[in-house]
Protein backbone atom coordinates (compact mmCIF):
# COMPACT_ATOMS: atom_id res chain seq x y z
CA UNK A 1 0.00 0.00 0.00
CA UNK A 2 2.90 2.35 0.80
CA UNK A 3 4.33 1.77 -2.68
CA UNK A 4 1.05 2.77 -4.30
CA UNK A 5 0.81 5.95 -2.22
CA UNK A 6 4.46 6.77 -3.02
CA UNK A 7 3.81 6.23 -6.78
CA UNK A 8 0.79 8.50 -6.77
CA UNK A 9 2.75 11.20 -4.91
CA UNK A 10 5.56 11.00 -7.49
CA UNK A 11 3.09 11.25 -10.38
CA UNK A 12 1.47 14.30 -8.79
CA UNK A 13 4.88 16.00 -8.57
CA UNK A 14 5.52 15.53 -12.33
CA UNK A 15 2.17 15.91 -14.14
CA UNK A 16 3.79 16.01 -17.62
CA UNK A 17 5.30 12.58 -17.07
CA UNK A 18 1.99 11.27 -15.68
CA UNK A 19 0.06 12.59 -18.70
CA UNK A 20 2.61 11.10 -21.11
CA UNK A 21 2.42 7.71 -19.36
CA UNK A 22 -1.40 7.73 -19.39
CA UNK A 23 -1.48 8.70 -23.08
CA UNK A 24 1.03 5.96 -23.98
CA UNK A 25 -1.02 3.34 -22.14
CA UNK A 26 -4.28 4.56 -23.73
CA UNK A 27 -2.69 4.52 -27.21
CA UNK A 28 -1.37 1.00 -26.65
CA UNK A 29 -4.75 -0.29 -25.48
CA UNK A 30 -6.51 1.40 -28.42
CA UNK A 31 -4.05 0.00 -30.97
CA UNK A 32 -4.36 -3.52 -29.53
CA UNK A 33 -8.15 -3.29 -29.62
CA UNK A 34 -8.15 -2.11 -33.25
CA UNK A 35 -5.71 -4.81 -34.37
CA UNK A 36 -7.66 -7.54 -32.57
CA UNK A 37 -10.93 -6.35 -34.12
CA UNK A 38 -9.47 -6.63 -37.63
CA UNK A 39 -7.81 -10.01 -36.98
CA UNK A 40 -10.99 -11.33 -35.37
CA UNK A 41 -13.23 -10.33 -38.28
CA UNK A 42 -10.81 -11.37 -41.04
CA UNK A 43 -9.01 -14.42 -39.65
CA UNK A 44 -10.78 -15.85 -36.61
CA UNK A 45 -14.48 -15.60 -37.48
CA UNK A 46 -15.77 -18.17 -39.97
CA UNK A 47 -17.21 -16.92 -43.25
CA UNK A 48 -20.97 -16.33 -43.04
CA UNK A 49 -21.73 -19.17 -45.48
CA UNK A 50 -22.82 -22.77 -45.30
CA UNK A 51 -19.70 -25.01 -44.92
CA UNK A 52 -17.10 -22.22 -45.42
CA UNK A 53 -14.25 -24.73 -45.04
CA UNK A 54 -15.38 -26.33 -48.32
CA UNK A 55 -15.31 -23.15 -50.45
CA UNK A 56 -12.53 -22.68 -52.99
CA UNK A 57 -11.71 -20.14 -55.68
CA UNK A 58 -10.32 -21.42 -58.96
CA UNK A 59 -8.17 -19.17 -61.14
CA UNK A 60 -6.16 -19.55 -64.30
CA UNK A 61 -2.55 -18.50 -64.71
CA UNK A 62 -1.85 -16.35 -67.76
CA UNK A 63 1.78 -16.98 -68.67
CA UNK A 64 1.74 -14.42 -71.51
CA UNK A 65 0.80 -11.57 -69.16
CA UNK A 66 2.68 -12.97 -66.16
CA UNK A 67 -0.48 -12.76 -64.07
CA UNK A 68 -0.86 -15.32 -61.31
CA UNK A 69 -4.61 -14.83 -60.94
CA UNK A 70 -6.44 -14.39 -64.17
CA UNK A 71 -10.14 -14.51 -64.95
CA UNK A 72 -11.16 -17.99 -66.06
CA UNK A 73 -11.99 -18.39 -69.74
CA UNK A 74 -15.75 -19.13 -70.01
CA UNK A 75 -15.14 -22.19 -72.21
CA UNK A 76 -12.76 -23.59 -69.60
CA UNK A 77 -15.27 -22.93 -66.83
CA UNK A 78 -18.04 -24.84 -68.65
CA UNK A 79 -15.63 -27.73 -69.32
CA UNK A 80 -14.68 -27.82 -65.63
CA UNK A 81 -18.32 -27.71 -64.56
CA UNK A 82 -19.38 -30.49 -66.95
CA UNK A 83 -16.42 -32.76 -66.19
CA UNK A 84 -15.96 -32.13 -62.45
CA UNK A 85 -16.46 -34.95 -59.99
CA UNK A 86 -14.72 -33.16 -57.13
CA UNK A 87 -17.02 -30.21 -56.49
CA UNK A 88 -20.55 -30.39 -55.11
CA UNK A 89 -21.40 -27.20 -57.03
CA UNK A 90 -19.70 -24.59 -59.19
CA UNK A 91 -20.69 -21.07 -60.12
CA UNK A 92 -19.05 -18.35 -62.18
CA UNK A 93 -18.69 -14.79 -60.89
CA UNK A 94 -17.67 -11.78 -62.96
CA UNK A 95 -16.66 -8.62 -61.10
CA UNK A 96 -17.53 -5.47 -63.06
CA UNK A 97 -18.26 -1.85 -62.33
CA UNK A 98 -21.64 -0.37 -63.18
CA UNK A 99 -23.10 3.11 -63.06
CA UNK A 100 -26.21 3.23 -60.91
CA UNK A 101 -28.29 6.11 -62.20
CA UNK A 102 -30.75 6.41 -59.31
CA UNK A 103 -30.71 9.80 -57.60
CA UNK A 104 -27.09 10.93 -57.53
CA UNK A 105 -25.23 8.76 -60.13
CA UNK A 106 -22.74 6.41 -58.54
CA UNK A 107 -20.30 3.81 -59.79
CA UNK A 108 -20.90 0.56 -57.91
CA UNK A 109 -19.29 -2.86 -57.79
CA UNK A 110 -21.51 -5.26 -59.68
CA UNK A 111 -21.12 -9.02 -59.50
CA UNK A 112 -22.59 -10.98 -62.39
CA UNK A 113 -23.36 -14.46 -61.04
CA UNK A 114 -25.04 -17.62 -62.21
CA UNK A 115 -28.29 -18.79 -60.67
CA UNK A 116 -26.38 -21.47 -58.73
CA UNK A 117 -24.23 -18.91 -56.87
CA UNK A 118 -26.41 -18.10 -53.85
CA UNK A 119 -27.71 -21.66 -53.27
CA UNK A 120 -24.10 -22.89 -53.43
CA UNK A 121 -23.21 -20.50 -50.58
CA UNK A 122 -26.38 -21.30 -48.66
CA UNK A 123 -27.29 -17.59 -48.78
CA UNK A 124 -30.92 -16.49 -48.58
CA UNK A 125 -32.36 -13.06 -49.35
CA UNK A 126 -33.79 -10.85 -46.65
CA UNK A 127 -36.83 -10.62 -48.89
CA UNK A 128 -37.68 -11.20 -52.52
CA UNK A 129 -36.20 -14.16 -54.35
CA UNK A 130 -32.94 -15.50 -55.74
CA UNK A 131 -32.10 -15.98 -59.41
CA UNK A 132 -33.79 -18.83 -61.26
CA UNK A 133 -32.74 -20.90 -64.28
CA UNK A 134 -35.01 -18.71 -66.40
CA UNK A 135 -33.15 -15.57 -65.25
CA UNK A 136 -29.85 -17.19 -66.30
CA UNK A 137 -30.88 -17.76 -69.94
CA UNK A 138 -29.50 -15.61 -72.75
CA UNK A 139 -31.96 -12.84 -73.64
CA UNK A 140 -33.88 -13.05 -70.35
CA UNK A 141 -35.03 -9.75 -68.84
CA UNK A 142 -32.30 -8.15 -66.72
CA UNK A 143 -32.86 -8.73 -62.99
CA UNK A 144 -30.80 -7.76 -59.94
CA UNK A 145 -30.48 -8.64 -56.29
CA UNK A 146 -29.35 -5.72 -54.14
CA UNK A 147 -26.84 -6.01 -51.34
CA UNK A 148 -28.16 -4.97 -47.95
CA UNK A 149 -25.70 -2.06 -47.82
CA UNK A 150 -26.71 -0.64 -51.22
CA UNK A 151 -30.40 -1.10 -50.41
CA UNK A 152 -30.12 0.84 -47.14
CA UNK A 153 -27.74 3.53 -48.43
CA UNK A 154 -29.16 4.24 -51.88
CA UNK A 155 -32.80 3.20 -51.53
CA UNK A 156 -33.37 4.15 -47.86
CA UNK A 157 -34.27 0.51 -47.01
CA UNK A 158 -37.49 0.81 -49.01
CA UNK A 159 -39.42 -2.45 -48.41
CA UNK A 160 -41.35 -1.88 -51.67
CA UNK A 161 -38.20 -2.10 -53.82
CA UNK A 162 -39.10 -5.56 -55.16
CA UNK A 163 -40.38 -5.27 -58.73
CA UNK A 164 -39.03 -1.75 -59.14
CA UNK A 165 -37.00 -0.98 -62.24
CA UNK A 166 -33.61 0.65 -61.62
CA UNK A 167 -31.20 2.14 -64.13
CA UNK A 168 -27.82 0.38 -64.41
CA UNK A 169 -25.52 1.69 -67.14
CA UNK A 170 -28.49 3.36 -68.88
CA UNK A 171 -30.32 0.05 -69.08
CA UNK A 172 -33.31 -0.99 -66.93
CA UNK A 173 -33.05 -3.88 -64.48
CA UNK A 174 -35.80 -5.18 -62.21
CA UNK A 175 -35.04 -5.68 -58.52
CA UNK A 176 -36.05 -9.23 -57.50
CA UNK A 177 -34.43 -9.44 -54.06
CA UNK A 178 -32.41 -7.86 -51.27
CA UNK A 179 -29.74 -9.88 -49.48
CA UNK A 180 -29.43 -10.07 -45.71
CA UNK A 181 -26.78 -8.02 -43.96
CA UNK A 182 -23.60 -10.02 -43.41
CA UNK A 183 -22.96 -10.34 -39.69
CA UNK A 184 -19.72 -8.70 -38.65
Amino acid sequence: MRDLVYSLRQLRRSPAFALTAIMAIALGIGANTAIFSVVNSVVLKPLPFKSPQELVLVWEHNFKRDRKQNVVNPANYFDWKNQSNSFAAMSAVIDVRANLLEGEPEQIRNEIVQESFFPMLGAQPLFGRLFTTEDDKFGAPRVVILSHGLWTRKFQADPNIIGRSINLDSSPATVIGVMSAVST
